[in-house]
């Protein structure tokens, strides 16, 4: 807790920097500025690490590059736009990137919010009712002594249930979470999912519009920092977490690479629109 650099930090420090870097502060000086001013402790003493190795000599792509900090395309972004002497305009871009994918995480988060509370709310809904609701009714069932159709007897056998052992479902609930994160490690378990992902119904639709958003915009800055265009695959792959675009990106690369035009071995794959 703590030592973690959020998203919105890293947009703040890279536009910060790119106003830093046109001005003609020296990187020494404006990581020093940026130091000091962050709020986050751990973010700072990164920083600084940073301005090290530049003060050693080393090149700002590769010292932030040693930080496992900023992403693949964080450094390979950083790293052309120093080849190219346009360190600021690099930056520049870099930092609305971040922007936009701070934004594109927002939208998702609230998209997200109220399918969530309303399943939060029908589960605590349904708990209720198995608990404190249905156990009154057993009552007045078994002092009315008839026979009880096989829904309703079913559905006092799983409040009886519920009531007795609601610990051991939320240790089932608890071991059932642990146990999907760790399989989630497994390649062949996170290639399935992110296949589920994409077959989702409605969903899936709106997984696919999240990693395509993520790939063009990326591939679109990547280009425009004038990194070459294998290189740009490679990164853009790394960035997408979905494995089936991964793998089918790792295809594309191999066509391009073979002198195939990138629109034509992107059409050929499966998760690709038309459009793009």
């Amino acid at each position: 807790i703590g030592r973690r650099v959020s998203l919105f930090e890293k947009m703040i420090f890279t536009k910060q920097l790119a106003v830093m870097v046109k001005a003609g502060l020296p990187l020494t000086d404006s990581l020093e500025i940026q130091a000091t001013q962050t709020t986050n402790n751990f973010f700072g003493q990164i920083l600084r690490n940073v301005k090290t190795s530049i003060s050693s000599g080393e090149s700002l792509a590769k010292a932030l590059e040693k930080q496992n900090v900023f992403g693949d395309v964080y450094v390979a972004m950083v790293g052309a736009g120093e080849k190219s002497g346009q360190l600021d305009k690099v930056l520049a871009r870099l930092g609305t990137s971040l922007e936009q994918e701070h934004e594109l995480i927002g939208k998702i988060k609230g998209a997200l919010y109220y399918p969530i509370f309303i399943f939060v709310v029908l589960i605590a809904v349904v708990t209720f009712v198995l608990i404190f609701v249905i156990p009154q009714l057993r009552k007045i069932f078994d002092e009315a002594g008839v026979a009880l159709p096989f829904l309703t007897r079913m559905l006092l056998g799983i409040s009886g249930f519920v009531t007795n052992y609601f610990w051991l479902l939320i240790i089932l609930g608890i071991v059932l979470f642990l146990g999907l994160r760790l399989s989630l490690r497994m390649p062949s378990v996170t290639h399935a999912w992110d296949l589920i992902q994409l077959k989702l119904p409605v969903f899936g639709k709106f997984y696919q519009k999240v990693y395509l958003e993520r790939f063009a915009r990326t591939l679109a800055s990547l280009i425009a920092a004038g990194i070459p265009i294998l290189d740009v695959i490679s990164t853009t792959a790394a960035v997408v977490t979905n494995t089936i675009y991964q793998k089918e990106l790792k295809v594309v690369r191999q066509a391009v690479e073979k002198g195939q035009p990138i629109s034509q071995a992107m059409r050929e794959q499966r998760h690709f629109p038309i459009v793009i």
